[in-house]
């Protein structure tokens, strides 16, 4: 009991290590023990100082990261099923081979522009170099000689009705939009082997793209539900100190029709951005900010926030979060060393470095030390701690763990 506070014999058994040498079990039950104690002191420290504020932004990034990974899950979990005439048609689709140009884009206005252009005249390879994003572009996007299942749907579909020298309409693909020129189409050589020697290696390549086809289509249905202004996003380009109060009000996406998003809610992404950063990568990474927000309400409206194991590993960062509030408040902040004490370790303890030149292992030692300052501060700390604490050890429960342990040993050898 840790200031009434339960701490759980099968929770200290599951920190235990794998491997444990028998002669020290009792030593090394007793150290994790002190962790667990030391841990549960630090997090009642930081709630009672309120440092539940400091950790708020971090915290609210974690859930967010955390309950969208549960909507993407929920959204490809249909990918996982499959059945053996699924199978047996995507093993025909490895029998024939399609080398495809590619042009890339990030979004419909500049795919549009170039299907224009390719209409007038101008040729696929030009303008793959012009515009494309794909790694392929500056080779005019050619990506060779590939399997008909390596082309994802929806692209499949559109280029399997292609004859040579043939090209798609725009698609919308999980990074933007694409347009495909079909060179040439041939049967595989060699073929590929019997669908029996290959099913397992198949399967989960297909469950693998049927994924990312599920997840690009709900990304797709998403965006659609935004409508970006662009006198928004060119004002969010700009020097943020040079954004006025009345410009914080101008809309930049409208979700769903109804919510408006605002400059002045997306000024601390502007922060972030990188002097060097250019108008493009800034709206994309606008956009990408946007989307993200609104999966995660649309996470938090399917109550995935509320699930037992979400709220249970966001309950555990929490309390992850807290100790390291308290540690870099009380230890950290307070570890501070001198010039003076890195010139004189380095006189001292010359024959430790073989250079003469201090500079070279200045930062070193300089971490060294610190490192030896913030070991010293947290023992003072927690000893601190404890010393103020009620902490009380049932020692019948830690002797029957250790024999627990010596049991297991016993049996094993």
């Amino acid at each position: 009991m840790v200031n009434g506070v339960r701490l759980e014999a099968e929770e200290l058994v599951a920190a235990l290590p794998g491997t444990l040498d028998s002669t020290g079990a009792e030593d090394t039950v007793r150290a994790i023990l002190d962790v667990m104690i030391a841990n549960e002191l630090y997090l009642q420290e930081a709630e009672r100082l309120g440092l539940e504020t400091d950790i708020r932004v971090r915290y609210e990034m974690e859930e967010k990261g955390l309950v969208t990974q549960e909507l993407y899950n929920e959204v490809v979990a249909e990918g996982n099923k499959l059945t053996d005439a699924e199978l047996r048609e995507a093993h025909e689709l490895l029998k024939t081979e399609n080398r495809i140009k590619v042009i890339e884009v990030q979004d419909e206005k500049t795919a549009l522009r170039v299907l224009g252009e390719l209409g007038q005249g101008v040729e696929f390879e030009t303008l793959a170099v012009r515009y494309s994003t794909d790694r392929t572009g500056r080779f005019g996007g050619d990506r060779g000689y590939m399997p008909e299942l390596a082309i994802e749907e929806p692209m499949r579909s559109e280029v399997r009705y292609l004859e040579p020298g043939g090209i798609t309409k725009p698609v919308p693909t999980m990074r933007g939009y694409q347009i495909v020129k079909l060179v040439d189409r041939r049967k595989a050589d060699p073929a590929p082997p019997p669908l029996e020697e290959m099913r397992e290696q198949l399967e989960m390549s297909l469950k693998q793209q049927r994924r990312r086809r599920l997840a690009n289509e709900f990304l797709n249905d998403l965006r659609s539900r935004l409508t970006y202004n662009q006198e928004g996003l060119d004002i969010l380009c700009r020097p943020v100190d040079s954004i006025t109060e009345e410009e914080q009000e101008v809309y930049v996406a409208v979700r769903d029709n109804t919510k408006y998003v605002k400059v002045g809610r997306l000024l601390n992404i502007a922060r972030r951005f990188p002097v060097t950063l250019d108008t493009a990568m800034k709206k994309y990474t606008i956009r990408r900010e946007i989307e993200e927000d609104l999966l995660y309400e649309d996470a938090l409206d399917k109550g995935l926030n509320k699930l037992p194991h979400v709220a249970e590993k966001l309950e555990r960062k929490r309390k992850s979060l807290l100790r390291s509030a308290l540690y870099e408040k009380e230890v950290e902040a307070k570890a501070v060393v001198a010039d003076e004490d890195v010139r004189n370790y380095f006189e001292t303890n010359r024959d430790n470095y073989p250079t003469s030149d201090f500079g070279s292992v200045e930062g070193l030692i300089r971490r060294r030390l610190r490192a030896q300052q913030e070991q010293e501060l947290e023992q003072k700390y927690t000893a601190g701690l404890r010393a103020k604490a009620e902490v009380d050890v049932d020692e019948a429960v830690v002797t029957e763990i250790v024999g627990y342990i010596l049991d297991e040993k016993k049996e094993q050898q």
